[in-house]
């Protein structure tokens, strides 16, 4: 079970992270 959370957090933080960097890259090119 505790694979299984840490897997989906891990999926979420990586999503979050997507979100905030792709659009601050975008606008740095």
């Amino acid at each position: 079970m505790n694979d299984l959370f840490l897997t989906i957090g891990i999926i979420v933080a990586i999503l979050i992270l997507f979100q905030i960097v792709l659009p601050k890259a975008g606008l740095s090119t």
